[in-house]
């Protein structure tokens, strides 16, 4: 009996030992449960994420940005939040699984689990950003709704680590505010009368318009959408090299005007979507309150003459909404 314990202290001391080599040859390895369950009486704290049906309890110090999905540390840290309607979070997971490893070498790179999240199922990952940070994020939901939440943070402070960890795994999803949600950022209006364009889709502040509302998927078979992205005011120069910099369409024409009586830039745009050519027409304009970034997509270059006017004429109709509900 003696020795039965004694070899089983033995192995309990190899196994810890092993653990604590790997955190140390690791450092993104983390120390997550399988399943983590916030009661209902215990949700006090929660703030819903503006443009988002999540909820959650920030990390101490932090507030919500304007115009953002995000929370903030003194402008210094950034925690972003995103959710997606009528999304298989088995389906972002899948494609998480597959996208990572030809990013990341897991045994040095980074770190992940999947685990029970407030009853959605949950993937977390802790990987590297750069050679002084890291990337920490929490993906969830269940077969109709997806969200979620990243923040990139010094990789030495294990503090704040810990912090954003915590308060990402009470995150949890209410859609009964799903209606607010979408016009947390609506700062503007669009006239669609006389149009078969309908809102498809929106996600946190961006909204996406197609013939008939029609969801707005990669495989969905459309000829053009109209995509509207509302920020925090810029100087249209400064924020269009930065969404130029985003774009996986290669620019061209890039020029200064006026966009519904307001300083602007406008350029086009292509690319490919499945394989087949696109185009696509963008201006950014702002009131100085907002900057509005609108892009129109075509996907028949059969029809582009006739898209591209249709497009325009649409974004011609934009109007920024009052002051107050600008700012």
């Amino acid at each position: 009996m003696e020795r039965i314990i004694y070899l089983f202290s033995i192995l309990s001391v190899c196994i810890f030992s092993s653990c604590m080599e790997q955190k140390q040859n690791n450092p993104y390895v983390l120390d997550i449960p399988d399943k983590v369950e916030i009661s209902k009486m215990d949700r006090y704290g929660y703030v819903r994420i503006k443009g988002s049906c999540i909820f959650v309890i920030p990390p101490e110090g932090f507030i919500q940005m304007p115009k953002e999905s995000v929370l903030t540390y003194k402008e210094a840290c950034y925690m972003y939040f995103s959710d997606f309607n009528n999304r298989d979070v088995n389906d972002f997971i899948d494609l998480i699984l597959k996208k990572l490893p030809e990013t990341y070498t897991f045994e040095k790179d980074g770190y992940s689990k999947i685990i029970e999240m407030n009853g959605y199922k949950a993937f977390v990952a802790h990987l590297r950003y750069d050679d002084e940070c890291s990337e920490l994020s929490v993906s969830f939901g269940n077969q109709s709704y997806y969200g979620q939440i990243k923040c990139v943070y010094p990789l030495e402070s294990t503090d704040l680590r810990d912090a954003l960890l915590k308060s990402m795994l009470t995150a949890y999803i209410d859609t009964a505010f799903k209606h607010l949600a979408m016009e947390d950022m609506a700062y503007y209006t669009i006239d669609l009368s006389n149009t078969d364009f309908k809102l498809a889709y929106n996600a946190n502040n961006t909204y996406i318009y197609t013939i008939n509302g029609i969801d707005p998927t990669f495989d969905s078979e459309q000829d053009l959408s109209i995509l509207i992205t509302t920020m925090p005011y810029e100087s249209p120069p400064e924020k269009i090299m930065k969404k130029i910099k985003e774009e996986d369409f290669y620019p061209y024409k890039i020029r200064k005007t006026l966009v519904n009586g307001y300083s602007g830039v406008e350029y086009y745009s292509e690319g490919a979507v499945c394989g087949e050519t696109a185009r696509s027409y963008s201006v950014i304009f702002g009131n100085g309150n907002t900057s509005l970034y609108v892009v129109g997509k075509i996907y028949n270059m059969d029809l582009y003459d006739e898209c591209l006017a249709e497009i325009k004429r649409i974004i011609g109709t934009i109007r920024f909404k009052n002051v107050n509900n600008a700012k």
